[in-house]
C-alpha cells in the first residue's frame, strides 16, 4: 500500500483501484517483443514467415562475393570471406573450389609464364632455357628448348609479353645489357623456337619490372629515369630490320619518381595503354596513353591521383583497369584494388588481410581473364603462407576467394590457359615447380558470413539452423558452425552426411539449453574424401525468437473526488482523469509505483511506464472509473 490508503501511484497522482461487477480491476503479466509479420531476411527473395515469433535469416544467393564484415540487407548476397570455396559455379549455390596440383617442374626452373597463341611458355630465370607446355591438360609435359642466345643466358627475365597474335614473345633482359629479345612461336608444341633476336637496343637505358606492351605492330617500353617517366614506340616490328631503334611519344616531369620500385606498371588497353607509377612521397599516379598508330598524334594525360596508395600491380581486362596495391591511408597497409571503366573511378575495396606475410604484394598477369572475370594471386589464406586466387566478376564487380595454392613459393605470374590457372614461382630450389588447378576438387572449404543482429538489437534465442543441399555424393559432408557475439568460440551445430541426402535441421535450443545471442556469425564447412565430387549447399536458414519482455498492467482505477481519507488532498475525479489523458496522449514515460501486489504499509515497486491505453467510465460528472493498460518501457 501507499501511504496505507493508495493502491497505485502514477507521476504525481495516487489512485485506489475501483471494482466492478466481476471485481476484475488488475491484472499483471509478461508480454514477449514479437516480431509483427517476422521477414525473413535473406539475400534475394525477401518473405515473410508466417510465424510472428521468429526472426528467419535465410542465405540462398553467395553472388555479391566476399568482404562484408556485417550484415546488411541491401548487401544480403554477400559474406565475410571463404577459403577453397566456388560461389561462382551454379548461382544459388556454393561448393568445393578446383584442388591445385603440379604442373611439371620444368628441369626444376624458377621463371614468368606467358600465354602466346595455343602455346603456354616457360621462361627460366635461372638460364636461358624456354619450355613450352603441351596442349593436353591432362598431363605436366614440357618440352624443355634453349633459348638460343648466349647473350641472354643467366640473366633474369622481367615483363616477358606475348604479342597477342600468338606469333611472338618478348623478353626484357635486365641487369647490364636492358636489351629486348624476340621469340618467334611455332605452329606446333614441339617444334623448336626461331632464332633469338635481339629485337630492341636499349643503349644505356634502364629495364625494370614489366615495362613492356605491344598494340599493333608497335612495341612500347617504360622507361622512369630520376624524375622522368617516358614512353618509347618502336614501331614496324614485323617489317624492320634488328635491333630497332624507338621514338619518345610521351614525356612527363614528376618529382621524386620511385623508379626502381614498379612491378606491373603498364597495361595494354584497347588500342591504349595505361601507365602506372609510385612516388617517394607514397603516391601512385595514372597515365593514359593513346599512340600516334591510333589517332593522328601521340596523346598523354594523367588520368588520376592515389594518395597514399602504393601500387603493385595494373592490369587490363574487358574494358576495366584494375590497379591493387597497399593502402596507408588508415594508418593501416591495407591491400586495395581500384578501377577505371572510362571516365569511371572507383574501388573493389579492402582485400582481407593476412598478417603472416610481410610481402603484401598481390601478383597478377595480362593472361589471367577470360570475357566476364579476372584472376589475381594474393597471400593470404586458410594458413600462415597460403596464396589466394581470386576471381573478380566484371559484371557485377564481386570478388570471390578460391583455390588456394598451399606449396607456391614467391609467386610471379597468373596464366589462364585452357580452363586452367596456372602459376610459377621464383624462388630457387631444387623442387621448383609451376602448379595450375586441377579437374578435382579441394578437400575441404568453408565460406564464413556476415555478422547478423537480424535487426533486432536485443538478445535473442538460438532456436534452429536448416540445411539445404543437393543430394549429397558418397564420401562428403557440410558442417555448420555458429559463433555468438564474435566471441571468437566457434560452436558445432552438427554435420550432414547422408548419402543422396537434401538436408536436414539441427536443433540448438532445447528444454535443457537455450543458446542467447545478440549478433550471430556462421561458418559453413564442405569435406569430401573423394576429390571427383563435392557436396553443394543451396540454402543456410537460421530461426530465432527474441527473449526480451516487459510487463504490463491492466487497471481500473477509482477516479471520484477524493474525500477525507486521501490524507488531506482533494483532487477532483476531472482532475485525476485530465493526469491520465494527456500523460496518454503526450506518451510520456511516468514513474508507476505499485502497492497493490505488496500489501504492507509503505510497501511498493517502481516501474517506469508509459500508459498505452484508456477506457473513461462516468456514472455522474467527474465521476467514474478509468480502466488503463501500462507497459513497462525499461
Amino acid at each position: 500500500m501507499i501511504d496505507g490508503y493508495f493502491h497505485v501511484k502514477l507521476g504525481s497522482y495516487k489512485y485506489r483501484l475501483a471494482t466492478n461487477s466481476d471485481d476484475q480491476h488488475y491484472s499483471a503479466r509478461l508480454v514477449p517483443l514479437n516480431i509483427s509479420n517476422a521477414q525473413i531476411v535473406q539475400s534475394s527473395d525477401p518473405k515473410y514467415d508466417l510465424r510472428p515469433d521468429t526472426a528467419v535469416w535465410e542465405m540462398t544467393d553467395w553472388s555479391g562475393g566476399e568482404g562484408t564484415k556485417k550484415f546488411e540487407n541491401e548487401n544480403g548476397n554477400q559474406y565475410d570471406l571463404s577459403y577453397n570455396i566456388d560461389a561462382l559455379h551454379t548461382p544459388g549455390s556454393i561448393r568445393l573450389a578446383n584442388a591445385v596440383e603440379s604442373a611439371g617442374t620444368n628441369s626444376n626452373k624458377t621463371g614468368t609464364l606467358v600465354k602466346a597463341g595455343k602455346h603456354l611458355i616457360h621462361f627460366s630465370s635461372s638460364d636461358d632455357s624456354v619450355a613450352t607446355f603441351s596442349g593436353d591438360v591432362s598431363n605436366t609435359t614440357w618440352d624443355i628448348q634453349d633459348a638460343g642466345s648466349s647473350d641472354i643466358a643467366d640473366d633474369d627475365y622481367f615483363a616477358v609479353r606475348g604479342d597477342g597474335d600468338g606469333k611472338f614473345v618478348y623478353i626484357p633482359v635486365s641487369g647490364g645489357l636492358s636489351d629486348i629479345y624476340r621469340f618467334q612461336v611455332q605452329d606446333t608444341y614441339t617444334d623448336d623456337f626461331g632464332d633469338t633476336d635481339k629485337w630492341v637496343d636499349a643503349d644505356s637505358q634502364d629495364i625494370f619490372e614489366r615495362p613492356l606492351v605491344k598494340i599493333g605492330s608497335y612495341l612500347y617500353m617504360i622507361h622512369l629515369t630520376g624524375e622522368k617517366l617516358s614512353v618509347i614506340e618502336y614501331s614496324a616490328l614485323t617489317t624492320a630490320t634488328p635491333p630497332v631503334t624507338g621514338t619518345e611519344i610521351f614525356v612527363v616531369h614528376e618529382g621524386n619518381l620511385n623508379a626502381g620500385s614498379n612491378q606491373g606498371i603498364v597495361a595494354r588497353g584497347d588500342n591504349e595503354l595505361f601507365v602506372c607509377v609510385r612516388t617517394k612521397a607514397g603516391e601512385s599516379i595514372l597515365y593514359r596513353i593513346v599512340p600516334a598508330s591510333a589517332l593522328t598524334e601521340s596523346y598523354g594525360s594523367e588520368v588520376a591521383r592515389f594518395p597514399g596508395f602504393s601500387v603493385d600491380c595494373i592490369w587490363y581486362a574487358s574494358g576495366v583497369l584494375l590497379l591493387a596495391g597497399t593502402s596507408t591511408t588508415t594508418g593501416v597497409d591495407e591491400r586495395t584494388i581500384y578501377y577505371v571503366k572510362g571516365t569511371e573511378l572507383g574501388s573493389f575495396g579492402i582485400l582481407r588481410q593476412d598478417a603472416t606475410f610481410t610481402d603484401a604484394k598481390l601478383i597478377t598477369s595480362t593472361d589471367a581473364s577470360r570475357m566476364d572475370r579476372t584472376f589475381f594471386l594474393a597471400p593470404t589464406g586458410s594458413s600462415a603462407n597460403y596464396w589466394t586466387l581470386f576471381t573478380i566478376d566484371l559484371l557485377t564487380g564481386a570478388i570471390f576467394g578460391g583455390p588456394e595454392f598451399s606449396a607456391v613459393r614467391d609467386p610471379n605470374s597468373v596464366v589462364d590457359f585452357l580452363g586452367r590457372t596456372f602459376v610459377s614461382e621464383n624462388k630457387g630450389s631444387s623442387n621448383t615447380q609451376t602448379y595450375r588447378t586441377a579437374s578435382t576438387y579441394a578437400t575441404s572449404g568453408e565460406l564464413i558470413t556476415a555478422v547478423h543482429d537480424f535487426d533486432i538489437g536485443e538478445e535473442k534465442t538460438l532456436m534452429s539452423i536448416r540445411l539445404a543441399t543437393e543430394p549429397l555424393p558418397a564420401n562428403t559432408a557440410v558442417q555448420v558452425y555458429y559463433q555468438d557475439d564474435q566471441d571468437g568460440t566457434w560452436t558445432s551445430a552438427g554435420t550432414y552426411d547422408t548419402d543422396s541426402g537434401t538436408g536436414t535441421t539441427f536443433k540448438i535450443s532445447t528444454d535443457s539449453a537455450s543458446v542467447k545471442f545478440k549478433n550471430l556469425q556462421l561458418k559453413i564447412k564442405l569435406t569430401t574424401s573423394n576429390a571427383s565430387v563435392t557436396p553443394v549447399v543451396r540454402s543456410v536458414q537460421v530461426r530465432c525468437t527474441p527473449t526480451e519482455y516487459v510487463r504490463e498492467w491492466d487497471m481500473l482505477l477509482d477516479i471520484s473526488d477524493e474525500d477525507a481519507q486521501a490524507q488531506g488532498r482533494a483532487f477532483t475525479g476531472a482532475q485525476l482523469i485530465d493526469y491520465i489523458k494527456a500523460e496518454a496522449t503526450n506518451e510520456n514515460i511516468i514513474q508507476f509505483n505499485n502497492g497493490y501486489e505488496t500489501p504492507s504499509a509503505g510497501s511498493y515497486d517502481e516501474h517506469d511506464v508509459m500508459i498505452r491505453e484508456y477506457n473513461i467510465n462516468l456514472t455522474s460528472a467527474g465521476q467514474g472509473v478509468a480502466s488503463i493498460k501500462v507497459r513497462e518501457v525499461e
